[in-house]
C-alpha cells in the first residue's frame, strides 16, 4: 500500500514537544494542525518556522512576538498536554486517545467532514509506533470518523507534521516563559478523553442534546 494522496484534502497533522520531559516542569504537548486544502508546493521553511528563543529568558519578548505571529498564521490547530504521571499511569494508550481526542476536536471546530487524512509523526522506534497507531485508528472508528492515517519519520515529514511541530514548541515555549504559568490559547486545550465525549454525542444523537 502506498502513501496516501495529499493534494487537495483535508489533512490533519499531529506532533510533539517535549517528548521526553527534557524541560522540566512541563508535560508533553501534542498538537494537531489542519491543511484544509493540502497544497502542492511546500516551502522548506515559511515564516517563524525557525526554533529559536523559546526557552531564553532574555529573549523573551522577541520569542512571544514570533510565537503570537506563526500561531496567528497557523491558527487552526489545538493541542492536549500529557504529564509525566499520567503518561506512567495510561502508556501509550493515553498517547493514542490523546490524539484521537485531538482529531475530534479539530472536527468539531473546524466544521470538517468526518473523512480526513491525518500524518503523524512516529514514535521513537517501530514496535511503539505500531502499538500507538493501532490503538489510535480503534478510537478513531469508534468515533466514526473515517480517516486515512500514516506515520512518518524525521526524514518523510510534511508540511501538516511541522507545522504541528511548530505548534507545540511555540506553545510549551509560551507555557515555559509565562510569567503566571497559564497555558496560552486555552480555547484550544483540548482534554486527552475528549473523544469519549465525542463518541457518547455521537451515540445518543444531536438532536436529543438540543432538547431541553
Amino acid at each position: 500500500m502506498g502513501r496516501p494522496k495529499l493534494l487537495g484534502k483535508t489533512v490533519i497533522g499531529l506532533d510533539e514537544s517535549n517528548n521526553g520531559f527534557q524541560k522540566k516542569g512541563l508535560p508533553l504537548i501534542i498538537a494537531a494542525h489542519v491543511i484544509p486544502n493540502y497544497p502542492r508546493a511546500i516551502s522548506n521553511n515559511e515564516a517563524y518556522e525557525r526554533k529559536i528563543l523559546a526557552y531564553s529568558p532574555k529573549e523573551r519578548k522577541k520569542f512571544v512576538e514570533r510565537a503570537r505571529q506563526f500561531l496567528k498564521i497557523n491558527n487552526l490547530f489545538c493541542y492536549s498536554t500529557i504529564s509525566k504521571d499520567q503518561l506512567d499511569q495510561f502508556g501509550l494508550v493515553g498517547r493514542a486517545r490523546a490524539m484521537a481526542s485531538l482529531v475530534a476536536r479539530a472536527i468539531d471546530t473546524y466544521s470538517l467532514q468526518k473523512e480526513v487524512t491525518i500524518v503523524a509523526h512516529r514514535l521513537d522506534n517501530p514496535s511503539r509506533t505500531k502499538f500507538v497507531a493501532e490503538h489510535f485508528e480503534d478510537f478513531l472508528k469508534e468515533a466514526e470518523i473515517k480517516a486515512t492515517v500514516e506515520f512518518r519519520a524525521d526524514e518523510q515529514r510534511n508540511r501538516a507534521i511541522r507545522k504541528a511541530d511548530r505548534v507545540a514548541y511555540y506553545l510549551g515555549g509560551l507555557r515555559f516563559t509565562s510569567p503566571f504559568k497559564r497555558w496560552p490559547y486555552r480555547s484550544k486545550k483540548t482534554p486527552i478523553d475528549y473523544v469519549a465525549d465525542y463518541i457518547s454525542k455521537n451515540l445518543i444523537g444531536e438532536d436529543e442534546f438540543d432538547e431541553p
